[in-house]
């Protein structure tokens, strides 16, 4: 039977010791498989759970402990998130959040840690050399999770829409908001990313009106029923609907960056059409970043936002620089007044930076 790695095991043998009541639990009949868990209670993370690779949560700690960015699983999404991470990787984001893990837990559990704590070396290094320095800890929040279905059709459901239109007249209030898109493959990406664009536009090919009026529909039935099946359906038909989108066929993903759209998350800052695609105004922009778009980009958690438009980049930067993402843009692809050597002059900048980040994975 494989051994547990011990990058792995110095994570857990540290939370068990800086945490009263923590044990370690053994899965004698499954190689190199560990997990944590109060006494008389549920495993809390478990380490090679589904796969080789893989870290999981309790649904209700995978957004308090965001540093190990979990996402909810495809089959029990409202009991379990995980993520796939090697064992270096689990070790140095444990190294690098201590505190604020360990706070988080205890919070879970209303236990307090024990102290003093040991620290945990990082691989090949001895414990009298390591002098690591733990960041501040943080609150616990004190709301559950929220999985992306949720995120995404209570954005579908926003209240705030007649609102916006009294105060500004550009924005089109007949059409319901568009949470966006999450490609099937998404959260196991890597890098996971989303691309950003400023707002829906109206159709501009004939066969568009049909289209959007199935899509509606769809987003419709998913928010009334709340299943994964119909929230399912919505995203399958958008992932061919999209195909024909003049932003996506112009943005060439595939060719350029290697991205098919089952690996992104689509949306746009601003989830409502403005009359005849007039420029929205800086106030409705604002706001609908700060009301939906922040909270899906937590949700979601991208290690990339690769923006559509400097615009776009410029209002969204300031969020993602909070949150520890690296963000670039790339000119609108459906621009027409600049140079085709500065549209490539971007995509030089994002496909460099989209290769350092998959060396360093």
């Amino acid at each position: 039977m494989a051994e547990v790695a011990p990058p792995i095991r110095k994570v857990f043998d540290d939370i068990r010791c800086a945490i009263t009541g923590m044990k370690v639990k053994e899965y004698p009949t499954t190689a190199g498989k560990l997990g944590l868990r109060f006494d008389g209670q549920q495993v809390v993370l478990t380490y090679n759970s589904y796969k080789r690779g893989w870290l999981d949560t309790r649904a209700e700690l995978g957004t308090t402990l965001r540093w190990f960015r979990f996402q909810p699983t495809h089959n029990k999404p409202n009991q379990y998130w995980a993520v796939k991470l090697t064992p270096d990787k689990v070790q140095s984001i444990y190294q690098a959040h201590r505190e604020e893990i360990l706070a988080a837990l205890c919070a879970a559990h209303g236990v307090v840690a024990s102290t003093p704590a040991r620290e945990v070396p990082p691989s090949g290094e001895n414990s009298a050399s390591h002098h690591f320095q733990p960041s501040p800890a943080m609150p616990a929040p004190t709301v559950g999770p929220e999985t992306v279905q949720q995120c995404f059709l209570s954005v579908y459901q926003c209240t705030l829409c007649p609102n916006c239109a009294r105060q500004f007249p550009e924005l089109d209030s007949s059409f319901p908001p568009q949470p966006g898109f999450v490609g099937a493959r998404y959260h196991a990406a890597s890098p996971r990313i989303m691309l950003l664009a400023q707002n829906p536009g109206h159709a501009s090919r004939a066969a568009h009106s049909p289209n959007e009026a199935r899509m509606y529909d769809l987003w419709k039935k998913a928010s009334e029923t709340r299943t994964d099946e119909d929230f399912g359906k919505c995203m399958a038909f958008l992932r061919e609907f999209m195909e024909s989108w003049p932003i996506i066929e112009k943005a060439r993903l595939r060719e350029r960056f290697a991205l098919s759209l089952d690996d992104v998350v689509y949306t746009n800052i601003l989830k409502c059409k403005t009359r005849e695609n007039k420029q929205p105004s800086a106030g409705i922009y604002k706001t609908c970043l700060q009301q939906t778009t922040c909270r899906q980009i937590e949700v979601l958690s991208p290690a990339y936002l690769l923006c559509f438009g400097k615009a776009v980049f410029e209002e969204v930067e300031p969020v993602a620089a909070k949150l520890g993402i690296r963000c670039n843009w790339i000119l609108h692809p459906s621009g027409q007044h600049y140079r085709p050597t500065e549209q490539q002059e971007r995509v030089s900048l994002v496909a460099a930076d989209l290769a350092d980040i998959r060396r360093t994975r």
